[in-house]
């Protein structure tokens, strides 16, 4: 379960690189989005059926598509598929372990939760990082705005699934702490 118990500065962009993060993402021939659900406990599975049963039928404009396999931990939306992961592993740019940890990285506070943007080679993963499990939505550069920068709309329409269907760090229900 997450651990992290700190609101990152709100404001700014992660530009951190990680390639290969949506690899996993491909249309099949019935037109599911293919998405491979992480390996979770049996306290995530609980804590994912819960937020997938609060996702919305549309986010950014896009209605909600079906998921190759069928999974609580996954749900896409959009021909140019916005895919949401629950259970993921801590974010790479938050593990010190990793090469690509960046303790200044900044999150992004929309409609009460704290999404961290990771940029990736073809889009963003934008993590909900003070929920006790932490969610990504990958959101592709094709709902990046004119001047480059991406888009909030997918994490800011996902952020009352968020708080309705996931505890906070300290198990609470509610908003994240907000940026001060």
């Amino acid at each position: 379960m997450n651990k992290l118990r700190v609101l990152l500065p709100a404001a700014g962009v992660v530009t951190a690189s990680v390639g290969g993060a949506c690899a996993w993402l491909l249309l099949t021939a019935d037109h599911a989005v293919a998405v491979s659900p992480p390996r979770v406990t049996a306290g995530v599975q609980q804590v994912c059926a819960n937020l997938h049963a609060h996702l919305p039928a549309t986010v950014d404009g896009q209605s909600r598509d079906q998921v190759s396999p069928s999974s609580d931990l996954t749900a896409a939306w959009g021909k140019s598929p916005i895919v949401l992961t629950c259970g993921v592993a801590t974010p790479a740019v938050l593990n010190p372990a990793n090469k690509t940890y960046d303790p200044s990285a900044q999150a992004v506070y929309a409609n009460g939760v704290s999404w961290l943007p990771v940029q990736v080679s073809n889009g963003y993963e934008f993590y909900a990082i003070q929920r006790e499990v932490y969610v990504e939505v990958f959101v592709p550069s094709s709902y990046d705005l004119a001047d480059g920068n991406p888009g909030m709309d997918a994490p800011t329409d996902l952020s009352a699934a968020i708080i309705a269907g996931t505890p906070t760090n300290e198990g609470k229900s509610g908003a994240d702490v907000s940026p001060a």
